[in-house]
């Protein structure tokens, strides 16, 4: 990775623009959705709300790019499945994944994407830094105790996740929880943004120290170093460029 010699004010525009541009993506949609059920099976799919799954309120005006040519669409993006959609003339929804595109610009955001992986927002002006948008889905299994209170507890033999989904237009898309138990379940779906680092062609975890530290196995001493010394959040889109601005200079 280069180094990079950015000025004070040119510094500040890049970080201050994917802020804005990624926050509000998002800002009217839900965060958050928490689900009680007792179903053996639980399409999510279904469950979740459209305001949930939906990157955007409503579709936008975007671009496709495909193998050198680009045309438009009005397309929104849904977390879940990771694809794009659209109606078409008849109102059927097409689908576009990371298998059928090279790179979609969503309204200000450029999704690249990597056929194994999936579609990654690039971070204008640090096209090393991309972000995934998708939705984590966290579950308990709730108990009866005394005086009808309910106990929580971690389900993690109870469900296994599983998503259905091809790349190919005006397909189903399919992603369900198994519950063979018929237990009475608490399943929260959270919107999430996770940062990534594009090394060498290949997309890696960069959410957490560990995960950094994996991607850069010989910086590991000084990851540890600067994260201890600047209180890195790895939520943060400041810090992560700084510390990658910094790991660039040892290079």
């Amino acid at each position: 990775m280069k180094a990079r010699n950015y000025t004070a004010c040119l510094l500040c525009l890049i970080l201050f623009f994917p802020v804005v541009f990624l926050s509000n993506s998002a800002t009217s949609q839900t965060r958050q959705e928490t689900i009680r059920t007792s179903a053996r099976q639980v399409q999510i799919g279904e469950v979740a709300s459209q305001e949930l799954q939906t990157l955007l309120p409503e579709a936008v005006e975007s671009v496709v790019y495909i193998d050198g040519k680009s045309e438009t669409r009005n397309l929104n993006y849904n977390l879940l499945y990771d694809h794009f959609f659209y109606s078409d003339r008849r109102g059927r929804t097409l689908w576009l994944g990371p298998r059928d595109v090279d790179s979609v610009r969503l309204g200000d955001s450029l999704f690249r994407s990597f056929e194994d992986e999936g579609f990654f927002v690039v971070v204008p002006g640090i096209p090393e830094l991309l972000v995934r948008h998708n939705i984590d889905i966290s579950t308990e299994t709730l108990t009866r105790g005394a005086y009808g209170t309910t106990n929580e507890t971690a389900s993690i033999e109870v469900l296994r996740a599983i998503t259905t989904a091809s790349g190919a237009n005006g397909s189903m898309h399919t992603a369900y929880l198994e519950n063979p138990g018929g237990q009475e379940l608490r399943i929260t779906l959270k919107r999430e943004e996770k940062f990534y680092v594009l090394k060498e062609g290949e997309v890696l975890d960069a959410s957490n120290r560990r995960a950094l530290q994996r991607a850069f196995p010989e910086h590991r001493r000084e990851i540890r170093r600067y994260v201890r010394n600047n209180d890195i959040d790895f939520e943060s889109l400041e810090d992560l460029s700084g510390i990658l601005e910094h790991l660039s200079s040892l290079d």
